[in-house]
């Protein structure tokens, strides 16, 4: 990383990789409730609240 510069707290960068969860009853329910998360990455590029909505709502 060409900007990072070590501190007491921190003495090399590092990666963290975040990733969604999603449990269901089925599938069918899975696909209907993992609308929600595209909508609020729509909702964050067109400078909206990117709140992740409910499947209702999305």
């Amino acid at each position: 990383m060409v900007n990072f510069r070590p501190s007491d707290v921190l003495d090399k960068p590092y990666a963290m990789v975040c990733l969604p969860v999603l449990a269901a009853e089925d599938a069918q329910e899975a696909y209907r409730e993992s609308w929600a998360l595209p909508h609020s990455m729509m909702r964050m590029i067109y400078q909206q609240s990117y709140v992740i909505p409910s499947p209702t709502e999305a």
